[in-house]
């Protein structure tokens, strides 16, 4: 019978919780390898996220530079390879699953295996929000929680650690426009010019990364009717 401790071992090689890996020492970080690859691609990513990153060739004319490029990460090692296009660059969408905090993302040129360029990324937690009220009547109230990761996030390192919040109003009566609202209070008021049925959503951003939270709809009657809307005849 195993014991406790000999579980949570195999538990852990099972997983590869700590597993990570690094960029070769002669990588260029934010810089060009000797054969003129470079990276591109989002220096913050949410967990369980995909991002595109590029492995940038300097356009060549008429021929374009004919390579294969390896794509890695910190959490993972190899990703996958991708030929270069007619534009010289190659692509790979790359995850992170369980590695949350600082990260590398890294290509090397297949042709020269001394060609290497790396970037530092952020993973993060993914923005997330969950209803609390919407009300209707003579004003549309809705209300929300939401959290962002407050370390690794965009708008942690460059922002206030707050989440940008847009409320979304659209009536069901056609020939209105929907009606935006941007801000990072978690409550908002909302008294449109006309009456009706109207849903509400809202996208929660971090600053890369963006969550969407239906919250229903309500009625509305401290407006007026609209004349000029509804089907075309």
């Amino acid at each position: 019978m195993f014991s406790k401790i000999t579980y949570m071992l195999c538990l852990f090689f099972s997983t590869g919780a700590l597993a990570s890996f690094n960029p070769p020492s002669h990588c260029v970080e934010d810089g060009t390898g000797p054969n003129g690859l470079s990276i591109e691609g989002s220096k913050y990513v949410a967990l369980n996220e995909s991002r595109r990153f590029k492995g940038d060739y300097p356009f060549h004319f008429p021929t374009p530079y004919d390579d294969r490029v390896t794509f890695f990460n910190s959490e993972s090692g190899e990703v996958g390879r991708d030929s270069t296009n007619l534009e010289s660059n190659a692509y790979m969408n790359v995850s992170f699953y369980y590695s949350r905090g600082p990260g590398w993302v890294w290509v090397q040129s297949d042709n020269d295996i001394n060609s290497c360029a790396k970037m530092r990324v952020y993973v993060s937690e993914p923005p997330s929000a969950e209803k609390i009220s919407l009300t209707g009547g003579r004003v549309i109230v809705a209300k929300i929680s939401s959290e962002i990761d407050t370390l690794y996030s965009k708008n942690a390192r460059e922002g206030n650690r707050k989440a940008s919040l847009t409320y979304i109003f659209l009536s069901e009566t056609p020939g209105i426009k929907p009606h935006y609202i941007n801000t990072e209070s978690e409550q908002v008021s909302y008294r449109p010019a006309f009456n009706g049925f109207y849903n509400v959503s809202v996208q929660v951003s971090d600053g890369s990364s963006t969550y969407y939270l239906d919250l229903g709809g309500r009625p509305y009657s401290g407006g007026r009717a609209c004349s000029t809307c509804g089907p075309i005849p």
